[in-house]
Parts: structure tokens; C-alpha cells; sequence
């Protein structure tokens, strides 16, 4: 009668800590609704959460050639772009960014111009 005791403890505490685990999820992701009911429904909590990560992960590609990259060999632009190694540079991929106009408002911000009062004439 005890075996049957302990048998059934850890099923219903693996069923509450199922809950605990969907409520913490529920709570980090509350816009991601489709994560937890498929994971209720199919049973495997494993299995269905690596398929719906990897549907809902979009693959880097780089923006000139497609190739797909990394995140080692990924390259965010300041266009916003993601490149690969060979068209990082923004020479190479035709940049819209001003990197010009970028470093004087940079170097206008950190050095205002100073000009020194007037002295009165006698």
C-alpha cells in the first residue's frame, strides 16, 4: 500500500511542477500564448518546445549575398543590416548610413564651441 503511495507522489508532483514550469512561462511570455497549449496538448515538453523555437527563430542572413551566418560571424550594421564577414565593411555593401555627418555631431556634442565675452573698449 505504501508502493502505491509513492508511486503515485511523484506523478502528481511532476503534474504541479508541469503547471509551475507553464505559469513561468505564461509570465515571462505573455504574448506567446501558442507555447503553452501546444505543450499541454501534446504532452512532451521537450519535444514541442524545440520545434516551436526553431519555427519562430529567423535565420541571419547576410544582406548583399544571403548567406546565412552565425552569431560569431554575424555583423550588425549601424543600417541596421546583418552582413558576413566579406561585406561588413560599409564600403562593400553600399551603406545608407552617414558615418560623416555621425562623427561631427558626435565631436559637436563633446567640444561646444567657446567663444570668449566681449571686453568693453575704454
Amino acid at each position: 500500500m505504501t508502493e502505491k503511495r509513492q508511486s503515485e507522489t511523484p506523478v502528481g508532483l511532476t503534474a504541479s511542477v508541469e503547471d509551475a514550469k507553464m505559469h513561468d512561462l505564461k509570465r515571462k511570455n505573455p504574448h506567446d500564448e501558442s507555447l503553452g497549449s501546444v505543450d499541454r496538448a501534446s504532452g512532451s515538453q521537450g519535444l514541442s518546445s524545440t520545434s516551436s523555437l526553431a519555427k519562430r527563430m529567423k535565420k541571419l542572413r547576410c544582406g548583399v549575398c544571403k548567406q546565412k551566418t552565425g552569431l560569431a560571424s554575424s555583423y550588425t550594421c549601424r543600417c541596421g543590416t546583418n552582413f558576413c564577414a566579406g561585406h561588413r565593411y560599409p564600403e562593400l555593401h553600399q551603406c545608407s548610413f552617414d558615418y560623416r555627418e555621425a562623427g561631427k555631431d558626435v565631436l559637436r556634442k563633446m567640444h561646444p564651441l567657446i567663444r570668449p565675452q566681449k571686453i568693453e573698449k575704454i
